[in-house]
């Protein structure tokens, strides 16, 4: 019953999350770096030092992209909003628009981070929910640390390319290399979660037939 409480709470503080920090105060660029201080404080304080360096590991190609993106839009020639003053540049504009959104993005995945690291494997086993539920948050779990791995092991042996060992390598050749491993993340994740998605549904199959 407490570890029910407990995900009942979290989901709720998810939810009050994406009505204020992305959708009321989605553009507001104060308020989404000011709490983007107050997760890296609470996310060191919950998964330590290298916790919180690995997570930023796993998640700045995938804000590098994104950024990458917007800025594409703008140097194509989309145009403004309606509303926006007519001496702004749409490249000026989306980058803007981009940084902010990533950083969105980091805040998203850092306060869930947070907030499911009061939730034990245990806690989540007792709760009152059929295996076939439960699957879910233990395919979100594996698939959780084998993204933090993947991020690790591309990084790894991308390295080892003899044309990616410059001392002082372009940027064009840095972005290319992160959009690689985020290319890399999406196989791997997409592969394993269908794979291991299996692997569970037959282990839940044949040793827990009266579920």
């Amino acid at each position: 019953m407490k570890a029910m409480i407990k995900l009942c709470v979290i989901i709720l503080l998810i939810l009050a999350f994406f009505v204020w920090f992305c959708i009321v105060w989605a553009g507001n660029t104060a308020v989404q770096l000011l709490f983007l201080g107050g997760a890296w404080i609470a996310a060191w304080m919950r998964i330590g030092l290298l916790g919180l360096w690995h997570q930023m590991r796993l998640m700045l190609p995938l804000m590098l992209t994104l950024v990458v993106v917007y800025i594409l839009f703008g140097l194509v020639g989309f145009g403004l909003p309606p509303g926006l003053e007519p001496g702004n540049h749409p490249l000026q504009y989306w980058f803007v628009f981009g940084a902010v959104r990533a950083v969105l993005f980091l805040n998203t995945l850092l306060w869930v981070r947070i907030l499911f690291s009061f939730v034990t494997m245990d806690e989540i086993e007792s709760l009152p929910l059929s295996l076939h539920r439960k699957k879910g948050l233990l395919l979100g779990r594996i698939l959780y640390r084998l993204a933090m791995e993947t991020v690790d092991n591309a990084g790894f042996y991308q390295r080892l390319i003899p044309s990616n060992q410059q001392r002082h390598p372009k940027l064009r050749k840095r972005i290319k290399n992160k959009l690689a491993i985020v290319l890399c993340l999406l196989f791997v994740v997409l592969i394993e979660a269908k794979t291991r998605g299996e692997l569970i549904d037959n282990r839940l199959k044949h040793c827990n037939r009266r579920d």
